[in-house]
């Protein structure tokens, strides 16, 4: 049976939410607005407990792009040379309540090397999303932890980065976010704008966390089938019942997002480079990365 055509729910119609106007404002941040209040919740339900894992295997990915430093001479050292060390600079993309900014943040004040007195770069963090809600969360969140001296939160939209300079960033990530965007290309373009080349040969800058209608392996019908309907379910439960059309949404935009290599082709026409697509979890969740190593696009 091809479950894709086979879809027995497909009759099934959810009401807007009482802060959703239209079907247009889905994928929004008005409609992220209306969710705030669960999505921590939400997340750790829908995900089975795992998001933890994902994020922090993008983490993993990022510290990788960072330089490290001389602890005692504060400066960056790279293949044998030396110079002094400046902040590198983090742009976080739909970053929601901040948790891979936080995560990441966390992740650089623990990262010490005592064999060797090496030690991360200084970092900053720029987290920006378009829903006001998902960001006062966010920000209580980073009070809470002590990090407002290194992550800073906006309202911004990934298609128009207006208030982002040309090669601003080191390093841009993004969590379950770019399947939200409405012009895709558009929002690669302004990556590839904000982004400065990438710190060294073959070392990626740009990580893109998201999920992905599987196609491999014999349990694709079974993740395709979590994914559309087990998924929208939990993600109304945690919520008390409500917001059907937003958590059902969040599933349809999974099963319209293109597929691995057709994503990886997306970021290669956007001017980037050595992108890779690596499987995350059971070829549900990717991480997509890649350079940038020209400052202009061909």
């Amino acid at each position: 049976m091809h479950y894709d055509q086979c879809n027995i729910f497909s009759s099934l119609q959810y009401p807007l939410a009482h802060g959703i106007k239209d079907e247009s404002m889905l994928g929004s941040g008005e409609m992220f607005d209306s969710i705030a209040p669960y999505y921590d919740t939400a997340n750790t339900v829908m995900s089975l407990g795992q998001h933890y894992y994902w994020r922090r295997y993008l983490i993993d990915a990022v510290i990788l792009a960072i330089p490290l430093t001389i602890a005692h001479d504060n400066k960056i050292c790279d293949s044998g040379s030396c110079k002094a060390e400046s902040t590198f600079k983090v742009l976080d993309l739909a970053t929601g309540t901040a948790d891979v900014a936080i995560l990441l943040a966390q992740t650089i004040m623990s990262s010490v090397d005592l064999r060797d007195e090496l030690r991360i770069a200084p970092i900053s963090i720029t987290g920006i999303d378009p829903s006001k809600n998902m960001l006062d969360i966010a920000g209580k969140k980073v009070s809470q932890k002590k990090l407002s001296s290194m992550i800073q939160l906006k309202v911004g939209d990934a298609e128009n980065l207006s208030g982002v300079g040309n090669n601003e960033y080191n390093a841009l990530t993004m969590s379950f976010g770019i399947r939200n965007v409405k012009n895709r290309k558009l929002a690669l373009s302004e990556i590839f704008r904000v982004l400065k080349t990438s710190p060294r040969p073959s070392v990626s800058n740009v990580f893109i966390l998201e999920f992905v209608s599987p196609s491999e392996g014999w349990l694709a019908p079974l993740g395709r089938l979590f994914l559309q309907y087990l998924v929208p379910l939990l993600g109304r439960l945690s919520a008390a019942g409500g917001h059907s059309a937003e958590y059902q949404h969040l599933a349809d935009s999974i099963q319209r997002f293109p597929n691995s290599s057709a994503f990886l082709s997306e970021m290669a026409d956007a001017g980037f480079s050595n992108c890779r697509a690596e499987n995350v979890y059971l070829h549900i969740v990717y991480l997509f990365t890649c350079e940038k190593r020209t400052t202009q696009q061909d």
